[in-house]
């Protein structure tokens, strides 16, 4: 049985493998953000103003400089 890609996961025979996989995968990536939050704290540098960008999705932008395209300038340290 091989790998069936791009199927609709509700209405799929794999329905249960696939959405197995990706409750696993969400859980993988909220572990890894709980760590990097827990252990580091993070803010925005002074004097720096995001805006939204539409695009095919919502994008930051630093104010005043759309031409360097999407950016998210942050302050990240260590916790003590």
């Amino acid at each position: 049985m091989g790998y069936v890609f791009f199927v609709h996961v509700k209405f799929s025979r794999y329905a249960n493998r696939t959405v197995q996989r990706w409750r696993f995968a969400i859980l993988e990536m909220q572990t890894i953000l709980f760590g990097l939050i827990e252990s580091f704290t993070f803010r925005l540098p002074e004097g720096v103003d995001i805006q939204k960008a539409m695009a095919a999705i919502m994008l930051p932008i630093v104010r005043g400089k759309p031409n360097e395209g999407p950016q998210l300038p942050l302050l990240v340290k260590p916790r003590a």
